[in-house]
């Protein structure tokens, strides 16, 4: 690949790149040793659409001026290639999704992807991305224009004067092309670049972080966030006291975890439907019921007090609506049945039906991508509009399934899974779900041996929040296929965790697909895997299939299987980096004299059972929790701690927050368990992971003095 001439003094500088053979592609490059591959081997152009050679994705790149190394994405030219058949025109969002990723990496890592086309009758157009440092010796950033003239076949070239409309460089920011004539490159505009990008982009080097930043929505560039700025331990307080009021932003509606927080779209729907705020919409009457199960049970047996008719049903608008009472509240969170704020907006938009067509495609792809990281059949895979639905409905399958026999919750779990108890055939929690959240092998030992029927065994791949990873198959001896056991893997993730590896005994898996699995944070999902080699699959899966009906918003699907991806890409490094931190998180502050007493993280906490489910190629994810020697401390770590900080976690930018203050009430209720006010959760992402240990000193540093 040859290199033509720097132009003169030209600000920003400009790098001719020639090469007539450019082909759709894209590649992400960050750390390769320099020892492991040449100069040579690097700067190969790969047009032959393979999907990968030695890891390298399929591709074109200068070596010139990105030698440091190459890692793929999971985005190939095949898989651009594929979008552009006939009657098939989303290059435009293909695009978009690519320079997303290149704003989402721009801490260190380096991007490559430009795709131009010119449609019929119209004048040419381009897409672009940024690149951080190129070139190494400028330290600047770049844009990367990719020559149409072998795309489509037959197109012409275009003129720079035509090009510069759609390039307008920052200022110092240099530019290549490839296949562009020389003719006016002085005259390059050094406006602003407004190029697209992924939601949550810019919180890799400006995070939400200080109290100005309190209820802004996270991740910035969307409608649809799925968590807010809760930047200090003041607001995390009043969130535990108050709730969501206190994210309020100049009187608009407040954002927050749309489980906990009703999004903006939903109230806005209620007032245009009914006059007032104070209805929760639902996309069927199934789900409704689900939600006002303890309406309809705790307050109408009277055991709580509730107000009258709160239990009941409105159809009105193609939607099933219930008074968001206290009680239909906690079953908005607790189920996660409830419209999501997409659906919500297109009913304000006068588009409520659900389109089954785009729908249909999108779940296709999504459940590939997850058969491609488990192994399962497309089949036995489920999908539901948030995680918690999917445990929601697999617990209700496990009742149909084995009757009203109690299941078992061991380990520490997620807060709305333990809440399941509720939703269940006995007026009393306790009779619904047994409490082994402190992991004790032998309770339950004793439990199976009393002669105590089971429906299941739930438990957390690894737990949330103290990282501990239960032994599925210690479990399974005691339950000698008594009682099915559940897995939640969403904090693990289906990248992470081999399901070949786990014992017979499980006979579904669960996944929060608003987390890593999309990493942006602007969708929510979740996933069902039934397990066909498990003794309990058909009876588990008939259970399910006769009360499954799909919800999940078609725009909800599509956005989770574009989201899905950035996957492949994102772990490696999220694995990377959790690995990094909690290394030396434990090693250099954790301790007698130092700052935390306790680091949790699957590289340091179960170690060898969470390796035991592993994935030969899989690493230990990017949670992770503190636990200081000085609970005053930590509050004072928090506030002074340089990343974005709010509920939710799995995320590409880095995500902290106070946990315990945002996931239970009362503080108190949880402390024997060790979940104490003071944990401070970090969901680490793909910046620099040198960045962010100096983030993480700068605020051990200012958490010092009292």
């Amino acid at each position: 690949m040859s290199s033509g001439p720097e132009f003169g003094e030209l600000n920003p500088p400009v790098i001719i790149q020639e090469d007539p053979r450019a082909c759709l592609s894209a590649c992400l490059l960050s750390e390769l040793p320099d020892s492991t591959k040449s100069e040579s081997d690097v700067s190969r152009v790969l047009i032959d659409d393979m999907l990968y050679e030695e890891g390298f994705g399929t591709g074109l790149y200068p070596a010139r001026e990105l030698d440091n190394s190459t890692r793929k994405l999971g985005l190939s030219a095949s898989y651009i290639y594929d979008a552009r058949e006939p009657d098939i025109d989303e290059d435009t969002r293909v695009v978009e999704r690519l320079a997303g990723i290149d704003r989402a990496i721009r801490n260190g890592q380096k991007v490559i992807v430009a795709f131009p086309k010119r449609r019929e009758g119209e004048a040419p157009f381009l897409h672009y991305a940024v690149i951080k440092g190129f070139d190494e010796e400028k330290n600047g950033d770049g844009v990367v224009v990719l020559d149409p003239s072998d795309v489509d076949g037959g197109i012409e070239r275009p003129s720079w004067e035509e090009l510069k409309q759609y390039v307008t460089p920052s200022e110092d920011v240099p530019v290549m092309a490839w296949g562009i004539s020389k003719a006016g490159k002085e005259e390059v505009a050094t406006e602003t670049i407004e190029e697209p990008g992924l939601p949550g982009s810019s919180l890799l080097a400006e995070p939400l972080w200080t109290a100005e930043d309190t209820g802004k929505a996270i991740p910035t560039g969307t409608d649809h966030p799925s968590s807010t700025a809760m930047p200090t331990f003041g607001i995390s307080a009043q969130f535990n006291n108050l709730g969501g009021i206190v994210l309020s932003r100049e009187g608009e509606y407040p954002k927050g975890y749309p489980r906990f927080v009703v999004p903006p779209q939903v109230k806005e729907l209620s007032l245009g439907v009914f006059g007032h705020l104070n209805m929760l919409p639902f996309p069927n009457r199934a789900s409704a019921q689900a939600a006002a199960h303890l309406e309809n049970t705790y307050v109408q047996a009277g055991i709580e007090s509730g107000g009258e008719g709160a239990g009941e049903i409105t159809e009105q608008e193609g939607l099933f609506w219930l008074p968001a009472t206290k009680f239909n509240l906690e079953g908005w969170q607790h189920t996660g049945l409830g419209i999501s704020s997409r659906q919500a907006a297109a009913g304000l938009e006068g588009r409520p039906e659900n389109d089954l067509v785009r729908r249909e495609a999108a779940e296709h792809k999504i459940k590939v991508a997850i058969t491609e990281q488990t192994g399962a059949d497309p089949g036995d895979v489920y999908l539901f509009p948030t995680g918690m639905a999917g445990i929601y409905w697999l617990n209700q399958a496990m009742i149909r399934a084995y009757g009203s026999v109690p299941a078992v919750q061991f380990g520490f779990p997620y807060t709305d899974t333990y809440e399941q108890g509720k939703y269940g055939p006995a007026y009393n929690k306790n009779e619904n779900l047994i409490d082994i959240r402190d992991g004790n092998y032998g309770s339950l030992r004793e439990l199976v041996e009393s002669g105590q029927q089971l429906r299941g065994v739930i438990t957390e791949y690894p737990s949330n929040p103290l990282l501990a990873t239960a032994d599925m198959d210690r479990i399974d001896a005691i339950l000698r296929g008594k009682a099915p056991i559940v897995v939640d893997d969403t904090i693990g993730t289906t990248f992470n965790l081999d399901d070949g590896k786990l014992p017979d005994g499980v006979a579904a898996r669960v996944t929060s697909l608003t987390k890593f699995f999309s990493s942006t944070g602007d969708v929510m999902g979740g996933s069902v895997i039934m397990r066909p080699d498990s003794p309990h699959y058909k009876r588990l899966k008939r259970a399910l299939d006769e009360i499954y009906t799909d919800t999940l918003w078609y725009e909800d699907a599509e956005k989770l299987a574009e989201n899905s991806e950035l996957f492949p890409g994102f772990m490696p490094v999220i694995n990377a980096n959790g690995e990094s931190i909690a290394r030396w998180l434990s090693e250099e502050q954790t301790g007698a004299g130092r700052p935390l007493e306790n680091t949790y993280h699957p590289s340091v906490t179960d170690t060898e059972i969470y390796e035991r489910y592993m994935k030969e190629d899989g690493g230990h994810g990017g949670l992770m929790t503190l636990r200081f020697n000085d609970p005053e401390r930590a509050f004072r770590f928090y506030d002074a701690l340089r990343v974005t900080k709010g509920p939710s976690l799995g995320t590409f930018y880095t995500l902290g927050c106070l946990y315990t203050y945002l996931a239970h009430k009362p503080l108190v209720s949880v402390k024997k368990f060790g979940v104490t006010p003071d944990l401070v959760r970090l969901s680490v992402g793909i910046e620099d992971a040198a960045e962010l240990r100096s983030r993480f000193e700068e605020a051990f540093d200012s958490s010092a003095a009292g």
